[in-house]
């Protein structure tokens, strides 16, 4: 995923519209918890963590929230699309403002309420490689309570197809019967660090 010469912890998936080519950017940019629009959407809607050793409850109410969000209605919409070229990372500001997007912008979008809402970073993963069904997909990993257990809270499942009342009871990594689940990662990373082929930069 690195081109020759960037960072390693940049991704050619951003383009200068006037350009029309890939340009490299650190991912961990991209989650933007900062954002003055997500952290008023996160008071607005009473969504900040109380706890943050107990906040498995929150996080599975932020995952639900962001599906039904009047802010950022989800709506599932390919690159080719939406911007005429195979691959655009957008930011969460740039998703809230189209109001489309694919599942990287669904997952920096996800990851960036998470953290906002008062998550530890480190409990929350943008995760990008091959699912267990053989495509490639980005989602988002968040660790749970028990600080061992990694549950898939997919960045581009519809509210209706989300039935679980516990965190928990979602997919955990390396579930090989989670068909979207991430089976071969490429990289995965948070605001604070990346990681390629388990090695942490």
């Amino acid at each position: 995923m690195k081109t020759q010469g960037a960072p390693a912890t940049s991704f050619s998936g951003r383009v200068v519209p006037i350009l029309n080519t890939p340009v490299d950017i650190d991912v961990r940019l991209m989650i933007t918890p900062q954002d003055y629009d997500i952290l008023q959407d996160i008071q607005d809607h009473g969504l900040k963590v109380k706890d943050v050793t107990n906040c498995n409850n929150d996080i599975l109410t932020i995952y639900k929230f962001t599906r039904t969000n009047p802010l950022l209605p989800y709506i599932y919409e390919y690159d080719k699309q939406l911007f005429k070229i195979d691959e655009l990372w957008q930011f969460p500001f740039e998703t809230r403002c189209t109001k489309l997007g694919d599942c990287e912008d669904w997952a920096l979008s996800l990851a960036s309420y998470l953290i906002a809402s008062g998550v530890p970073y480190w409990r929350v993963r943008c995760v990008a490689g091959e699912t267990w069904k053989g495509f490639g997909h980005a989602t988002v990993y968040v660790l749970a309570d028990d600080l061992k257990t990694w549950v898939h809270i997919n960045s581009t499942t519809p509210i209706s197809m989300i039935n679980a009342n516990n965190l928990t009871d979602l997919p955990k990594s390396n579930d090989s019967s989670d068909d979207i689940g991430i089976r071969d990662v490429w990289f995965s990373f948070n605001k604070q660090s990346y990681s390629i082929m388990g090695l942490e930069l």
